[in-house]
């Protein structure tokens, strides 16, 4: 979650580079357009080519 200050030290600790916040809408595991909305953040690792 886009609140979640720890989760998202740690995964920047491990080298997750932060891409944005998005809204996801329903409760967690029942996603769907309309209801709740909760501010997710995306992370990306980049991968070493083989």
């Amino acid at each position: 979650m886009k609140t979640n200050g720890r989760l998202r030290s740690y995964y920047e600790t491990q080298g997750f580079v932060h891409r944005g916040d998005v809204p996801v809408g329903g409760a967690p595991g029942r996603r769907q357009d309309e209801g709740p909305v909760t501010w997710v953040s995306r992370y990306e690792l980049a991968l070493e080519a083989r």
